[in-house]
This record gives C-alpha cells, sequence and structure tokens, in this order.
C-alpha cells in the first residue's frame, strides 16, 4: 500500500467519515489548496478531487488541479531534518529510536 493510501486510510477511520477534507498550500504555486477524499465502495478505494496528494517520508504535500496538470510528479522538496538535544548533545531526531521519538512529539515547548 502506497503511503497516500495508508495516510488517507487513517484519516478516514481516525474521523469515521465517508469524506475527508485536506486543508493546505499548494507546494508549487502556495495558494490555498482544499482536496477532498471520498471512500466510494467497500473495499475501501478513495476518489480525490481538487488536487493531487503526496506522503513522502511521512511529509504531506499538496498540489492545486493547475499546478497538477501542468507536472505531476513532486519535485524541488528536501525534508526537514529537525535537531533535538539528548542526553548532552545535538542529534537529528530522524536518528532517534522509535521511544525517544514519540517522547519528542509528546513534548510541549513553553515561553518563559
Amino acid at each position: 500500500m502506497s503511503e497516500e493510501k495508508e495516510f488517507l486510510q487513517k484519516l478516514h477511520d481516525q474521523s469515521e467519515a465517508q469524506t475527508v477534507l485536506i486543508h493546505g498550500k499548494c507546494h508549487d504555486c502556495g495558494a490555498d489548496v482544499t482536496i477532498k477524499s471520498t471512500i466510494i465502495d467497500a473495499e475501501g478505494q478513495t476518489e480525490i478531487s481538487g488536487g493531487a496528494l503526496y506522503v513522502v517520508k511521512g511529509m504531506v504535500y499538496c498540489k492545486c488541479d493547475k499546478c497538477f496538470r501542468a507536472e505531476n510528479n513532486l519535485t524541488n522538496y528536501q525534508p526537514t531534518e529537525i535537531y533535538s538535544r539528548i542526553v548532552g548533545y545535538l542529534r537529528p531526531i530522524q536518528q532517534w529510536n522509535p521511544g525517544k521519538q514519540s517522547e519528542f512529539a509528546e513534548r510541549v515547548d513553553f515561553k518563559a
């Protein structure tokens, strides 16, 4: 199963809805995009309208219909590497074990 299908399946399962709306900015032109995903049969097949959705290594990217028609491949992107302090030194969180990554996701930032 592709990352996009898994992502949409999780969204539909969490919301328990037949139709899910995804709002974002077009990766190419920056325009506001609303992508509509609708389950169309009992096997979980979905119909997508309003643009295109890409999931690459857990990162979600959107494209508007105009940009998707011009170029249907996702290009010119680079995943952001996030560093944080662990046990006294900085390390990319992508290299942490799953337990430390989930701990990082639960952290709450505060301002003094």
